[in-house]
């Protein structure tokens, strides 16, 4: 086994595969009256997270943001659900996006990224990271994981915490590990690679996209398009 080490290169590959694409019209129920977007638009619109996006990392605004915007993600204190690589939820504080507890490793992925959107339907937006973790020296897994902020009933009315809804997608493999992601109507989209051929992933078929939404009832992250 081989130990790599990721860049945005990877996530600028998967902006070009096809299939992203279908997710306006995997999710299209969500939202019936919106129609889905087609192939040339949704090409554009898939953000390549290059160093000019606005990453909520570099790019808040102090006179405008809030709630989980206002966030110092690279820096913050975060409960991390279980994952693959990390079997045990534990609250860390990261420093410039990395965290340790006990013999574990947490990284934020691609140097930071970030992405806001409503996922869960409170109206509110929730954060959606993507996270590598694993033992000291070993292979780290990596995962998507969403945050939310809920009321802090012990610290004042007003007062609010971060909290994590759950892992979007935490593969079962370690070779296997999302790349990218885009949200629509709630609905996430999560581009996946096998990175045992990085170099020519897209042509051997190694890029897919699955399809993933909050359900209120199991208070979890379930795939719609298996």
């Amino acid at each position: 086994m081989r130990r790599h080490n990721w860049t945005r290169s990877v996530i600028a590959t998967v902006s070009s595969a096809s299939a992203i694409l279908a997710f306006g019209a995997a999710t299209a129920a969500a939202q019936p009256q919106t129609p889905a977007p087609d192939a040339s638009e949704t090409t554009e619109q898939l953000p390549a997270h290059d160093d000019d996006s606005e990453d909520a990392l570099t790019e808040n605004d102090d006179e405008q943001a809030s709630g989980v915007r206002a966030v110092d993600w690279l820096n913050a204190t975060l409960t991390v659900p279980a994952l693959n690589g990390c079997p045990e939820e534990e609250t860390v504080t990261f420093d410039d996006g990395k965290a340790e507890a006990g013999n574990q490793v947490y990284r934020f992925a691609f140097d930071g990224v970030v992405e806001y959107a409503d996922v869960n339907g409170d109206g509110r937006d929730d954060a959606l990271v993507l996270i590598d973790c694993g033992p000291r020296d070993s292979h780290y897994t990596g995962a998507l994981v969403a945050f939310t902020e809920d009321a802090d009933s012990s610290a004042g009315d007003d007062a609010m915490v971060l909290s994590p809804l759950g892992a979007v997608v935490n593969p079962g493999i370690w070779t296997q590990r999302p790349i990218d992601f885009m949200t629509w109507h709630g609905d996430i989209a999560v581009a996946m690679l096998d990175h045992d051929l990085p170099e020519n992933a897209e042509a051997a078929g190694q890029i897919w996209t699955e399809y993933y939404r909050w359900s209120s009832d199991s208070e979890t992250f379930e795939r719609i398009d298996d």
